[in-house]
């Protein structure tokens, strides 16, 4: 019987970190204020829907991020995500669209059109900035669940990331929280 319950006891503790460490980054993740004098603001892309429309997800980070960019003029923005196949353009190439079209001058958003994932995004990113001569300094527009990630890449990259969370509809959220989970966990274990 002893050993019964040192081996539920044992499984319980293992589920309780396996699902609560990721859950606990995330949550962590999310929270916290945009810098007030960032060197630059990155906006993390999204996959493009069929025809290279932007996804609601894509949508609810550039009207984050072209709040913030209007708010702070003198902001450089680095609009990140590659092509996809199937896609007419590159999410970077979505995002300046979106922003230019909410009233971001075009001339201060520098293009990072190749990243494929986090890890891409961030790394692409910190080089185009060194590139440029633009500190590192970043507040980094994506969902409150994906903040975590991105700020680990950020600064594995060097950067100095502070989060600027979009509205995620409360139908998706718990589903995208839960392959964030798994995702944080191959972040942790193959640094990717």
């Amino acid at each position: 019987m002893k050993k019964g319950k040192v081996v539920l006891l044992t499984a319980v503790g293992v589920l309780v970190i396996t699902v609560g460490a990721p859950l606990v980054a995330i949550l962590i993740g999310g929270s916290g204020k945009p810098a007030e004098a960032p060197d630059a603001v990155i906006v993390l892309g999204f996959q493009l829907d069929e025809g290279g429309k932007p996804a609601d997800v894509l949508a609810a980070r550039c009207e984050a991020a072209a709040d913030y960019l209007l708010a702070h003029p003198d902001v450089v923005c680095v609009a990140t995500g590659g092509k996809t196949a199937d896609a007419p353009f590159s999410e970077a190439e979505v995002i300046r669209d979106l922003l230019v079209a909410r009233g971001v001058e075009a001339e201060r958003i520098l293009l990072e059109p190749d990243a494929a994932n986090t890890g891409e995004n961030m790394a692409f990113s910190a080089a185009l900035l060194k590139e440029r001569g633009i500190g590192g300094r970043v507040v980094i527009v994506t969902d409150g669940f994906h903040q975590y990630r991105a700020a680990y890449f950020a600064r594995k990259n060097g950067l100095e990331p502070s989060p600027l969370c979009c509205k995620t509809a409360p139908a998706t959220a718990f589903t995208y929280t839960c392959r964030e989970m798994l995702a944080v966990y191959k972040a942790w274990v193959l640094g990717k």
